[in-house]
């Protein structure tokens, strides 16, 4: 899935004759002489609609798990990841943390490199939950018995949070409104830090 995202980045880019780059910073405001952008422009729309739609769809998860500590804990963390050290509970509020709290910031972009990897490893964990409950389910050309296969969900966001993690949360976020650059933001931390 990577790979195709890549490709088709690519792709788009030679298409508009213009060089694949990655990772490229670009300057947060614009000088009144310097003309607006269309491709810019629809990559910025792009990234943060999927960027708010990802965590609107996800925040729902982490409120089920908050509601249903008990159920999660036992059915799931118990279950599958016995051997977790401590109660089962805290990591099932663990992961409803990451989900709620993780969805608020990525949402507006903040912290989004970090936020998005917790995420990501959190539904990380839901792929091998899916996988250790129902298997393959006939994945590729099978068609499960329920007519989904229970993995795909956990296995996209996976895809599209480790996107935010390489990318960044975009143009249109607080990391790069307020904080600049959230590489640069951390970098500057880090020195100051092993200045001490």
């Amino acid at each position: 899935m990577a790979l195709l995202f890549m490709f088709s980045y690519s792709a788009l880019a030679f298409s508009l004759n213009k060089q694949p780059t990655i990772m490229q910073p670009r300057r947060i405001h614009m000088s009144v002489r310097e003309e607006f952008n269309p491709r810019e422009f629809a990559v910025d729309v792009g990234v943060t609609a999927l960027r708010i739609s990802t965590c609107a769809l996800m925040l729902h998860h982490g409120i089920d798990k908050v509601q249903n500590v008990d159920v999660f804990s036992t059915n799931v963390v118990s279950k599958f990841f016995g051997f977790l050290p401590g109660p089962p509970q805290f990591w099932t509020l663990s992961a409803a943390t990451t989900q709620i709290v993780g969805s608020m910031l990525l949402s507006i972009g903040m912290f989004s490199r970090l936020v998005a990897f917790s995420m990501s490893a959190t539904m990380a964990t839901a792929v091998t939950f899916h996988l250790l409950n129902t298997g393959l389910e006939d994945f590729p050309l099978g068609v499960p018995a329920a007519h989904s296969y229970n993995f795909e969900l956990a296995t996209m966001y996976v895809f599209v949070l480790v996107f935010f993690t390489a990318y960044g949360a975009g143009a249109w976020s607080v990391d790069r409104q307020v904080l600049g650059d959230e590489l640069l933001f951390y970098s500057k931390l880090f020195r100051k830090d092993t200045a001490r």
